[in-house]
């Protein structure tokens, strides 16, 4: 994996969010992603705080599960 493998998912007005990890995704990240939420707000993007859950489901992982807390916009990063 290099310095800057990522990848960008976003949602609007989602209150939950599922990513299907692909295989491709298992050999760039592995088996424990980085795994970052932000939301948009009035200024630009904010980092999710405490109320967002994160879930890497299955073994191996097949999906990433994020619960928004309730409907927001915004972007996943993958790393």
């Amino acid at each position: 994996m290099s310095c800057c493998d990522q990848e960008i998912q976003t949602f609007v007005n989602a209150s939950t969010v599922s990513i299907p990890y692909t295989s491709s995704m298992l050999s760039l990240y592995g088996s424990r992603p980085t795994v970052n939420v932000y939301y948009q707000t009035n200024t630009g993007y904010e980092a999710a705080g405490v109320f967002t859950r994160v879930e890497l489901q299955g073994n191996p992982i097949n999906t990433i599960f994020i619960d928004n807390g309730g409907p927001a916009t915004g972007f996943v990063k993958i790393s």
